[in-house]
């Protein structure tokens, strides 16, 4: 995600500072209300863009817009490609360099939270917030990056994105040294806001080569971020009504509570367990992970179609195979903490299975 937000005291400029955050919770109230205040009133800009186009003289309504945006949420990227479809510029950037962009006859400025509460809202959902592409910041030197980044990181900053398609190797060197020496983590991207802009894809760019140990460095800082935040949810037991047992930390977790306290039991339990006690009459999960891999595709499948509208068969699959797969889910299992409330037999757990995913507390094993 990335939060257009306004700048820290120590920032010289005008305009909006852009602050990353790498794995939110995607169900935090906070977030998500922040969030639609931001979505509205990007809504509430558009008109009055094309107001000011209209007065320059360019037919735009706003009808055309929602056709051009579809499912995305639209803005100035989807009108300047507007005026590329209606002759009136020849490329995306001439639309901004003309019309569109800070200071130009069309421009209106955009609602912007502060760079302390970005930080904090990303920090509170269980992610990593990260300052973007400082070379876009047209600072006069590093010392002045290096103030703002102190400043920042009072706030609760966690990275710099040293590995940008625009960085030139000098800046991504210049940039590496800041990192290690305020102890931020370096992450790396192209900017990609949709399919519209050609010169940037997801993920891949010809300028961009972001190195494996960064993106491993940022994912056990993840796992690390979200434990604390995952424990602090299950400092007590809470009773349900009319006799229930006690919600499960699990339950607590994963923020359900089952109907059927079986079906849960079911799916922790390892076919290594149920082996051992042959004559107990249980079953392991193995069932139930079949089905919950065809939920799993169906749901995330669903998700992609819903949002890359554009986007063929070949390509979706490819992006549901990323998502659910082995890999992935023992990732977000990690992420949970899950590892003591698998079910295990006694040679699995000899052989080191247990140690595979990172435990609870003592006080909350079973």
């Amino acid at each position: 995600m990335e939060i257009s937000a306004e700048p820290p005291a120590s920032y010289p400029g005008a305009g909006s500072i852009h602050i990353l955050g790498y794995g939110m919770r995607l169900d935090d109230p906070e977030l998500n209300g922040t969030l639609e205040k931001l979505q509205d009133a990007r809504k509430d800009r558009n008109p009055q863009i094309i107001a000011r186009l209209n007065k320059l003289g360019i037919a735009l309504g706003l009808e055309e817009l929602e056709r051009e945006a579809g499912d995305g949420q639209p803005g100035r990227p989807h009108i300047a490609k507007l005026l590329v479809r209606k002759g009136i510029v020849r490329t995306i950037d001439e639309a901004f360099d003309r019309y569109l962009g800070n200071g130009k006859p069309a421009y209106v400025d955009k609602f912007r939270i502060e760079s302390s509460q970005a930080i904090e809202l990303i920090n509170g959902a269980g992610g990593i917030p990260v300052l973007a592409h400082p070379c876009l910041l047209e600072l006069e030197s590093d010392q002045q990056l290096d103030e703002i980044l102190r400043e920042m990181m009072s706030m609760g900053l966690k990275g710099l994105e040293v590995y940008f398609s625009e960085h030139s190797p000098e800046q991504t060197r210049r940039y590496a040294e800041l990192a290690q020496r305020c102890d931020l983590l370096m992450t790396g991207g192209t900017d990609f806001h949709g399919a519209f802009n050609r010169t940037s894809r997801w993920g891949r760019q010809r300028r961009l080569a972001c190195p494996l140990r960064a993106v491993r460095e940022t994912d056990r800082e993840l796992t690390r971020h979200r434990r604390p935040a995952a424990f602090a949810r299950i400092s007590r037991e809470e009773e349900l009504p009319m006799g229930r047992p006690p919600v499960s930390p699990v339950e607590t977790l994963i923020h359900y509570t089952f109907e059927d306290r079986r079906l849960l039991e079911e799916a922790l339990r390892h076919s290594s367990f149920v082996n051992e006690v042959p004559d107990a009459g249980l079953r392991d999960n193995e069932r139930l992970e079949f089905l919950g891999d065809a939920v799993l595709n169906l749901v995330v499948g669903h998700i992609l179609l819903m949002r890359f509208a554009v986007l063929k068969e070949g390509d979706l699959s490819r992006m549901r195979a990323n998502l659910v797969n082995e890999q992935q889910l023992a990732q977000l299992a990690r992420g949970l903490c899950l590892g003591t409330a698998v079910k295990l037999g006694r040679g699995e757990a000899q052989s080191g299975g247990m140690k595979r995913i990172p435990s609870w507390p003592a006080r909350w094993r079973r």
